[in-house]
């Protein structure tokens, strides 16, 4: 009797061991297969990258500043509770070096002292005139103008999110394209020069172009201008100037290769504002509008037939500041990670769709099974490894491809971003910076990496339930005096 009952809990044990087996072997062949790919992009990267750096000396920005081909812009930002950096990143929006732009500041309905800070720093008078909501917005209330800054207007809105405000800044805009940037952000003076160089050089041909961001925490920075690059202290942003540089250099260069950019990043991006507005805006009912908006301008333009260029440069610099808490950072991330899903299950028609090129055949299938799901299957993937381990029937070969899959590779393309950044920008001159940046490269993969991918796999479920909303985030400031942090919500 007794060994009859053993039976059946034993084959109930085999099945379990089976399927853990079989399961680790699936996460060893994802992470492979991934990382495989991955060493494919860094190969792409490094060949465009080359080839960039040798191109780089025909922008010309003395014929740009003087060229009646270089087309106008419209600087839009838009601000939500941003006292704590606002008048910096005025004063080097004022400061950048271009033709003919005009700077458009969206106050959504802040609740501290953005308006008034600006309506004082800038000596803003209130205008009369139309506005006309070629793109519905939540309602204006004032328009502001400086006489002393002639370029600068500011929109005073009610709130209405991110989205609605970078919507309101293209419908008061006068020029032919739009930049959207963050209010946290500074550009350097001639991002923009370098920014429009591709719609000179392919007129007509090319829908948007986008910069790098660079991580301004621990950087000094004097009426709106980084005078001095440095590091900061905190490990939370030295990680994540690790993690930028890699997925800049490494990981969005490549798709320029077959005009598959997916993500132009909501802290500085140029587009062809009529194509914009005939795509209907920013989508205002998700957290991921800035990929969502890309995403969508890949699916009218192959739609309607006349497929034109959304490229990544890495040479116009877009500075920001990064989250210096884990808690605001998980906070940044959740709401990435729901923004991609989101953006992934409305537009769920073109995955695999021949209809949309590279798009729709492979950088769309690539982000859903290497980056959606990369949390889950990695996360999942640690869970059985244990679960093995305590049974007492690990495989030694599946711990040495795990970590090999793992730490490894990930170890090869942090590295591999700062030799480039090194070798060819440049930016963080100092033999210590760079020291210091390959120690967290080591590092990242060792917790760092794990605590990301466990936010990240949180989100698939704040996804499934339907979480709305930015969560709330803060900022210090760029100056030497830094005002309270505020709480700011998109």
């Amino acid at each position: 009797m007794i060994s009859g009952k053993k039976a059946p809990i034993q084959n109930l044990f085999d099945l379990v061991a089976q399927a853990i087996t079989r399961y680790n072997s699936f996460v060893v062949f994802y992470l492979i297969a991934v990382n495989g790919l991955y060493l494919v992009i860094l190969m792409v990267s490094l060949f465009e990258l080359i080839r960039f750096k040798r191109t780089q000396s025909l922008v010309d920005e003395a014929y740009l500043m003087q060229s009646d081909e270089t087309p106008s812009i419209s600087v839009i930002s838009p601000a939500y509770n941003e006292e704590a950096t606002i008048i910096e990143a005025v004063n080097a929006l004022l400061k950048l070096h271009y033709p003919r732009f005009e700077i458009i500041v969206v106050n959504d309905g802040s609740k501290d002292n953005t308006l008034n800070l600006l309506i004082d720093k800038f000596q803003l008078r209130r205008i009369d005139c139309a506005y006309t909501p070629v793109i519905p917005t939540k309602p204006v209330r004032n328009i502001y103008m400086s006489p002393a800054h002639p370029r600068l207007r500011v929109v005073d809105k009610e709130n209405g999110g991110k989205a609605d405000s970078l919507n309101t800044g293209i419908n008061v805009s006068r020029n032919e394209l739009f930049c959207g940037i963050d209010a946290d952000s500074l550009l350097e003076a001639d991002a923009l020069l370098k920014g429009v160089y591709p719609f000179v050089r392919w007129k007509g041909d090319v829908a948007v172009t986008s910069g790098i961001i660079r991580i301004v925490n621990g950087c000094t920075v004097n009426r709106g201008k980084v005078e001095k690059v440095a590091l900061p202290k905190m490990p939370v942003v030295l990680f994540q100037i690790v993690e930028y540089l890699r997925i800049f250099l490494i990981g969005r260069f490549a798709w320029n290769a077959m005009n598959s950019v997916l993500i132009v990043s909501g802290a500085f991006g140029i587009f062809k504002k009529d194509l914009v507005i005939s795509a209907g805006g920013y989508m205002t009912n998700t957290v991921g509008e800035d990929m969502e908006l890309i995403v969508r301008l890949h699916r009218v333009m192959r739609e309607r037939k006349k497929v034109e260029r959304i490229y990544f440069l890495p040479h116009p610099v877009c500075w920001t500041e990064a989250p210096s808490s884990l808690r605001v950072l998980a906070r940044q991330r959740d709401r990435w990670q729901r923004g991609l899903m989101e953006t992934l299950w409305k537009h769920r028609a073109m995955i695999g769709n021949p209809r949309y090129g590279t798009i729709g055949m492979f950088s769309i299938p690539f982000i859903v099974a290497f980056e959606m799901l990369s949390p889950l299957v990695e996360m999942t993937g640690y869970a059985t490894m244990t679960l093995s381990f305590a049974m007492g029937m690990l495989e030694t070969h599946f711990v040495v491809l795990f970590l090999v899959a793992t730490f490894l590779f990930g170890h090869l393309m942090s590295i591999c971003s700062l030799i480039i950044e090194e070798a060819l920008f440049k930016k963080y001159g100092r033999l210590r910076d760079i020291l210091i940046l390959i120690v967290y490269a080591f590092l990242e993969n060792l917790g760092w990496r794990q605590i990301h991918f466990l936010i990240r796999f949180k989100a698939l479920f704040s996804f499934l339930s339907k979480k709305k909303g930015w969560g709330a985030m803060t900022r210090a400031g760029f100056g030497p005096v830094k005002p309270a942090a505020q709480r700011v919500k998109g």
